[in-house]
């Protein structure tokens, strides 16, 4: 897989290091080092590892003002990321406001008339517990909380347990939910500071305007107002291939509207969450339907056709199909073979692929004609086998 990150990784270069060295924990004062072990000296073997701590939940908490009963406050949660605090009785709520999958997480908002959060397009939607409407989607992330330390009108939210930010995985998708939220009524989280620059991300998430791509093999942000084709020095690009889905209809989806951009501090990698004004105002290369196999190509009176047979790993639910590839099909092949500084792949380059990669499983898009008009195939990693270590005090090879 080819991946480049364009522009950004040196814009972002000093930041990141500022950024880790101030929230990375200090690290333990070496011990001193005790001498080896011996039978003389009664050994019996090394101590223990110490118990256990729990982590305090709190030790990077925010304090708000207690928000008033029975209803919904937002707030930017301790990590940065959107959030709300829901207060109903005597119990307190904290949610993270971010759901949906990568490349395309979105942000959401509260809607009080059905009491549910959900994203700006309604494809995303849970109850006011956090619990989502489809079983295709994993519930809020919960935020711990707790009464300030000697102020009663104040509330700490903490830092989640890591083993549960996937959110719970009870799910509503045997009720019906209620009415969509009316457009403009959602109550947005707290979010971060706005920026114009993405070097400003180094410090922590931003609300940025611009445009989002999101491709087969890449991801661009270009921010500001809507660029010519391409962002110049101001944006940031990774090219390379598990960007969108091997089977998505569609080859590039294009966003405008307000995102938050965070970095990731090890490599400079953004995430970019939609906001509800985000719209959809672009989508390119859509084919009307997908399979997935594992491949073989054949020609026949100067037609080249794609042979994709069931994959008894695949989770798709079709009989063997063979396909006619046609003149402009678009090839996405992993382990280098396409992306930046590549020259197109042809038919033959896949041949070559399947011929080194015969475990490899196929996704073709489909045109209406049923007829193959983009191939999608990443590589298969494989455990790399590696020699016994011979038994101490055995003879070298040769030896």
């Amino acid at each position: 897989m080819v991946v480049g990150v364009v522009a950004f990784a040196l814009l972002l270069g000093g930041g990141i290091a500022v950024a880790r060295t101030r929230h990375d924990p200090a690290r333990p004062a070496a011990a001193t080092q005790s001498p080896s072990p011996s039978a003389s000296e009664g050994w019996t073997g090394y101590p223990g590892p110490p118990p256990d701590t729990p982590p305090d939940r709190f030790a990077e908490a925010v304090t708000i003002a207690l928000p008033r009963r029975d209803g919904v406050t937002p707030v930017l949660l301790p990590d940065g990321t959107p959030g709300f605090v829901r207060h109903e009785g005597s119990d307190l709520f904290a949610f993270g406001a971010v759901a949906g999958a990568d490349p395309r997480p979105q942000v959401l908002g509260w809607c009080a008339a059905s009491r549910t959060f959900e994203s700006g397009d309604g494809t995303l939607r849970f109850n006011e517990n956090g619990f989502p409407y489809s079983a295709e989607t994993d519930g809020l992330v919960v935020y711990p909380t707790r009464s300030h330390e000697g102020d009663e009108t104040g509330l700490d939210v903490g830092i989640p347990d890591p083993t549960a930010t996937g959110g719970s995985t009870f799910h509503l998708d045997a009720i019906v939910p209620p009415r969509r939220c009316a457009a403009g009524a959602l109550l947005l989280p707290g979010l971060p500071p706005a920026a114009q620059r993405l070097g400003e991300t180094a410090n922590g998430p931003r609300l940025i305007h611009g445009r989002y791509l999101v491709g087969t093999d890449r991801q661009a942000f270009c921010p500001g107002p809507p660029p010519g084709p391409g962002c110049g020095s101001t944006g940031w690009e990774v090219v390379g291939l598990t960007v969108l889905d091997p089977s998505d209809l569609a080859e590039e989806y294009t966003y405008e509207g307000d995102f938050v951009v965070r970095a990731d501090p090890s490599d400079g990698r953004l995430t970019i969450d939609l906001l509800p004004n985000a719209r959809l105002v672009r989508r390119t290369g859509v084919g009307r339907s997908a399979e997935c196999g594992k491949p073989a190509l054949t020609v026949s009176r100067g037609v080249t056709r794609l042979h994709l047979g069931t994959d008894p790993a695949s989770s798709a639910t079709h009989v063997d199909t063979v396909r006619a590839l046609r003149s402009d099909v678009a090839f996405y092949l992993g382990n280098g073979r396409t992306g930046l500084g590549r020259p197109h792949a042809t038919a033959d380059s896949l041949r070559q692929f399947i011929a080194d990669q015969p475990d490899a499983t196929v996704c073709a898009v489909l045109d209406a004609r049923r007829r193959v008009m983009r191939v999608v195939a990443e590589a298969v990693y494989v455990e790399p086998v590696m020699d016994p270590v011979p038994p101490l005090g055995s003879p070298s090879p040769g030896g």
